[in-house]
């Protein structure tokens, strides 16, 4: 059986319930994410975006973070994950910023019903997952937003990102408690502007 068509019927067993497939695709998202956002640091970076840099690496870790704790929901349930990421193609800054926006948007509006799922189902530690990415990718699709609209895509601005290990949280002031998940500061890695030589 080729691979896809076992995953198809994987994924669409409802003895596993919704929840399973959807940490599945979430997983994978995430984790594709990931690996992107890492290329897109790298592009900003060599082309002189340091901040818009520093925001693609700081996401990186959130969306990294994510696809760990959905994993780890999805291994609870006895689900296994393997992710195949897709290659990058070489792009301009306001472009990977375009992307970036659809992206962090187009997910955001699907967890409100993976939420729903999992509290049918009764999957607390995959509810848990999805509000903590579900809140991240509010704050990203805000952060790339100013970017955009800055009219420079931030090449001219300093700015400094800090993201919450324990869930994946991105903020821009690392004072209090993380809105998403209530840690404290020490959580929290920084991911300033990367200087470009």
């Amino acid at each position: 059986m080729p691979e896809h068509q076992a995953e198809f019927n994987y994924l669409t067993d409802p003895a596993r319930g919704r929840t399973a497939a959807n940490l599945v695709m979430t997983f994978n998202r995430e984790a594709k994410s990931s690996a992107r956002y890492t290329l897109y640091a790298k592009k900003a970076a060599e082309s002189g975006y340091a901040t818009a840099g520093a925001l693609f690496s700081a996401c990186a870790a959130s969306e990294q973070i994510h696809a760990v704790r959905h994993a780890k929901a999805a291994l609870f349930m006895g689900v296994s994950l393997e992710v195949k990421i897709d290659p990058v193609v070489d792009e301009h800054v306001p472009d990977m910023l375009g992307k970036m926006l659809a992206f962090e948007t187009m997910a955001g509006l699907i967890y409100p019903d993976l939420i729903e799922d999992a509290l049918q189902e009764g999957y607390e530690l995959a509810v848990l997952s999805f509000k903590h990415a579900m809140l991240a990718k509010k704050v990203h699709i805000l952060l790339c937003q100013h970017a955009i609209d800055s009219g420079d895509y931030w090449k001219s601005k300093r700015k400094v990102f800090y993201v919450c290990s324990l869930c994946g949280c991105t903020r821009t002031v690392n004072q209090g408690l993380c809105e998403c998940c209530g840690g404290s500061t020490k959580y929290f890695n920084a991911f300033p502007p990367v200087k470009t030589t």
